[in-house]
């Protein structure tokens, strides 16, 4: 039996010993078929040897030759060294090498296609990137190559006043292999003497991903005139100087422009509202026609005063008009429908002009739906009908010595301005080249936006006679900062700029500001301000009167306040003090002057109703839908048009370092 049992324990043994060797088969075979991936996987570069040589010489150029030994494992496809170049500074790369591994002599590598072994190229951003594999070669496996880079730095050194300082950044930190056995040896021309005890050797074993090395030490000069590849801010003296002469400039062109506008009356303070009644009103005001109120007011001919001629037109029953209203609060539709109550032969000049152009031929009627389907194809501008006649009526009226001012042709200085100092930053950027950035960017950063937005309020005021003083901020406001900005960078000496740089940004700030200054004077005559004044003391006076529940207001003046673009302020007392809402089919009725059959008369006469009770304009719901409707009308109708479109680290530091690695 224990035989039995012996013969039958063997072959199981053997069993066991044949399914593990079977596992351990699988198992090898599994590590090797994986054992590509763990190589892959553990993909580094360091480098085992960093030496930098280096000379600064007598100009103040900074000649570097750099020697990197690089320990590559995985598929890289070569190296990579990215160089920092600040603001103002200049780098040019001369030539790179390859160490023969065995002969240790220097192999130079070929510029231009990183198609090649050891083909070099200079990408954008001064990131500069060699071949040192092809991508089907074996993947390194601790590989050491060692290569060689030859470059220059110029205008790195700060300057001091009278002293100077390097602080450049030998070693690059931007990395993440580790750099050991860091050397550099420093050579200073006799030009420069360095502090007692500089020897120019740098030692440091190991650099850690993230760290450089830095060298800062103070220079002073000991050869004649000054090093030319330094860049160096003017002598303070002379920079205050020329601030200083700035800024008189600035103030005597401002001084000189605030006495002209004082002159011409700009600064007239308004009527009193306390000193304007209906007699002075008929005086200043209703004697004109509403349309050149307008005019005058605004000195422009647009849609308000159309709105204005057509609800004169009302109000003296050579036009009859009603009002179709339609939808909710915020959908509401008003379509004015007009109607000629006179023969055609009886009206003149603008007016006759204005209805043939709203009217077709033998035809009593027409539609603000009826104009805009007629000139749907063509376009059409109302305004454009009565603007050279309101001129013409505005010089007849007043005379022509009102009407016009000679003014002085003040382009050419500022002109002459502009064409020197453009003149002197291409000098400096051609003498100083690290004086073209800095100059471009207080062109484009701060002069050129500034001048615009200034320029543009400038526009703003120029017509401007309500608060003058106040508004003429928004123009002189952006100019003043400018100039506050240049005369705090001259005298601290921001950027290193030269003189020749900062005169030709000044005289370009002098002529920024002419500009402003020449855009903000007044066009008119000063007889045609003050009456502008009168007319905006009136429109003040009636603007006032609107925001009261019972305003001292003619209800046959509508048409002027619709000429001072206070149409909006109707609408706005009607719905807060007026009573009902729009009906369909309310409006001016034809025939009345400004609305119901119980209104007052022509445009200087009717009572003071105060808009209550329904007055001259038969209820808010009238007035609120031809406000809104005769507005409508008079904007005209746009001509069609097409158009197409289409489509189209730096920081305040040492100098150097970079970042380097593979890829």
């Amino acid at each position: 039996m224990a035989l039995k049992r012996t013969a039958t324990q063997a072959p199981g043994a053997r069993g066991t010993r044949t399914i593990l060797c079977q596992h351990v088969a699988v198992l090898a075979t599994l590590v090797l078929a994986t054992a590509p991936l763990f190589a892959q996987a553990a993909k580094s570069l360091d480098w085992t040897a960093f030496s930098v040589d280096a000379r600064l010489d007598s100009t103040g150029t900074l000649l570097v030759r750099e020697r990197q030994t690089i320990l590559f494992t995985g598929d890289w496809n070569g190296g990579e060294r990215r160089f920092d170049v600040r603001q103002g500074q200049r780098f040019v790369f001369r030539r790179m090498f390859r160490v023969d591994s065995l002969s240790g002599a220097e192999v130079p590598m070929r510029e231009g296609s990183l198609d090649v072994i050891d083909g070099y190229r200079m990408r954008e951003g001064r990131t500069l990137r060699w071949r040192s594999r092809l991508p089907n070669d074996p993947e390194f496996l601790d590989t050491k190559i060692t290569y060689v880079l030859e470059y220059e730095y110029a205008d790195i050194l700060l300057t001091e006043g009278s002293a100077y300082r390097l602080d450049h950044a030998f070693g690059f930190r931007d990395r993440t292999g580790t750099i050991t056995n860091f050397a550099l040896t420093l050579h200073v021309d006799p030009a420069w003497r360095t502090p007692d005890g500089f020897t120019g050797v740098f030692r440091q074993a190991t650099l850690e991903p993230g760290l450089g090395y830095v060298v800062n030490i103070p220079l002073t000069w000991q050869g004649a005139g000054l090093p030319s590849a330094v860049r160096r801010s003017p002598p303070l003296p002379l920079r205050l100087g020329l601030a200083t002469a700035m800024v008189l400039v600035l103030v005597v062109m401002t001084t000189q422009f605030l006495r002209d506008e004082t002159a011409a009356g700009r600064f007239v303070p308004l009527t009193p509202l306390g000193n304007i009644d209906r007699v002075w009103l008929e005086a200043h005001v209703l004697s004109l026609r509403p349309e050149l109120v307008g005019y005058i007011w605004d000195e422009q001919v647009g849609p308000a005063e159309v709105s204005a001629t057509l609800a004169r037109l009302v109000t003296e029953k050579k036009l009859g008009s009603r009002v179709e209203s339609t939808g909710g609060r915020w959908t509401e539709r008003h379509v004015l429908h007009l109607e000629l109550l006179v023969p055609r032969h009886e009206l003149h000049g603008y007016e006759r002009s204005l209805v043939d152009a709203f009217f077709t031929s033998d035809v009593t009627t027409t539609s603000t739906d009826e104009i805009r389907a007629r000139y749907k194809s063509s376009g059409f501008d109302p305004a454009g009908i009565i603007r050279r006649p309101l001129t013409e009526q505005f010089t007849q009226t007043f005379g022509l010595a009102e009407a016009t001012s000679a003014k002085p042709r003040r382009w050419p200085l500022t002109a002459a301005l502009s064409g020197a100092g453009i003149a002197l930053i291409s000098l400096a950027i051609i003498t100083r080249r690290g004086d073209a950035v800095g100059a471009l960017l207080a062109l484009v950063l701060l002069l050129v936006p500034g001048f615009l937005f200034a320029r543009l309020q400038a526009a703003f005021w120029q017509r401007r006679v309500v608060r003058p003083a106040r508004h003429l901020l928004r123009a002189l406001l952006p100019m003043a900062l400018i100039a506050t900005a240049f005369c705090w960078a001259m005298a601290t000496g921001y950027g290193t700029l030269g003189l020749v740089a900062w005169a030709g940004l000044a005289l370009l700030l002098l002529a920024a500001s002419l500009s402003v200054l020449n855009g903000s004077r007044s066009t008119s005559t000063k007889a045609r301000l003050l009456r502008r004044k009168e007319l905006a003391s009136a429109r003040e006076y009636c603007r006032v009167e609107l925001q009261k529940p019972a305003p001292a207001l003619d209800d046959s003046w509508y048409s002027y306040l619709l000429a001072f673009g206070l149409g909006r302020h109707v609408d706005k007392w009607f719905r807060a003090f007026g009573g009902a809402r729009p009906r369909l089919d309310s409006g001016f009725a034809s025939g009345t002057s400004l609305g119901s059959s119980d209104s007052g008369g022509g445009s200087g006469g009717g009572t003071f109703s105060g808009f209550g009770g329904g007055g001259g304009f038969s209820g808010a719901g009238a007035t609120v839908a031809f406000g809104s409707a005769v507005g409508a009308m008079s904007s005209g109708v746009s001509a069609p048009s097409s158009s197409g479109g289409g489509g189209s680290s730096s920081s305040r530091g040492s100098s150097g370092g970079g970042g380097g690695g593979g890829w």
